[in-house]
């Protein structure tokens, strides 16, 4: 993983639940995903839960500075954006945070925070000499502006980043309710987003998925860095379909493969309609080959 692709460090979606009474996302879920952004750099540089407790040390934050800049509403992308910016002489390290709407590539919501890496008895330790680097490699090289996703014509792309917490595993296993959750965001990444449509406020088309399958290649366990990619593989009538991969960011092996089928439909009428142009293309015969899940 190179300097730059190391400072996205989520991708997912808005759900529903998370949006208050005026239809967008709580601050609190902002918030949240500051949290698993931070969580997913810190375990590239040594210092995910397990190391840390076998060096009986943790990293506490001191202060935090969060500023909201634009809305996010149910559906939305969102892309995760965490850089190391300095080490201070009192050991304290400093984060700068983004999070970025994956349609408009508006910048939503910033947040410096500080942070120390301390003992049960409060002193403070040096940080691994490969996040001292990175820092210095960020200040060192201009970052590239992080591009809306304009969907995979067919290809594939990047549609999630995250880190596989004890809360999203069973019986030492991600549950299916967290593999289709990813699915979800993934689908808003990959196109199905730009198919929905809002008019004064209100959504006018939106889609409804018809269609889920799960392989399952390996157990996908607590403190993974997982990352999909998802591919808009063909559409059929009114009927899209999409590949989802679940990969392990470190090895690059898959852990999962998940196929979905989704319609588009008119919400006041609340049936099917054609697939929105330029969503999508068809795959050439070549280069399509059936999915063992379809």
């Amino acid at each position: 993983m190179d300097v730059h692709e190391r400072w996205v460090t989520y991708r997912g979606a808005v759900d529903a639940w998370e949006c208050d009474q005026m239809q967008h996302m709580n601050i609190q879920h902002f918030a949240r995903r500051i949290g698993m952004a931070e969580h997913y750099l810190l375990v590239q540089f040594g210092l995910s839960s397990s190391a840390l407790h076998g060096r009986q040390l943790h990293v506490v934050a001191a202060r935090e500075h969060i500023a909201f800049a634009k809305e996010l509403r149910a559906g939305c992308p969102i892309v995760g954006h965490s850089v190391p910016v300095a080490i201070g002489g009192d050991h304290q390290l400093r984060l700068q945070h983004e999070l970025i709407n994956g349609i408009s590539g508006d910048t939503c919501m910033t947040a410096r925070s500080e942070y120390a890496l301390v003992d049960s008895g409060g002193a403070h330790h040096p940080w691994p000499e490969a996040l001292v680097q990175a820092i210095d490699a960020s200040a060192s090289q201009a970052e590239p502006p992080l591009r809306p996703s304009a969907g995979d014509g067919g290809n594939g792309i990047e549609c999630g980043r995250c880190i596989v917490s004890e809360d999203d595993c069973q019986a030492g296993d991600v549950t299916r309710e967290v593999l289709v959750r990813l699915a979800n965001h993934a689908g808003s990444h990959v196109g199905l987003e730009k198919g929905r449509q809002w008019e004064d406020g209100r959504l006018t088309v939106g889609s409804a998925t018809l269609h889920l399958a799960i392989e399952r290649h390996a157990a996908i366990l607590p403190g993974t860095m997982l990352q999909i990619r998802s591919a808009l593989t063909h559409s059929s009538g009114k009927i899209v379909h999409i590949e989802h991969h679940l990969l392990d960011a470190v090895t690059g092996r898959e852990l999962a493969t998940m196929a979905t089928a989704h319609v588009f439909f008119d919400v006041a009428s609340r049936k099917a309609i054609a697939v929105p142009d330029g969503l999508t293309r068809p795959v050439s015969e070549a280069a399509a080959s059936p999915s063992t899940l379809s």
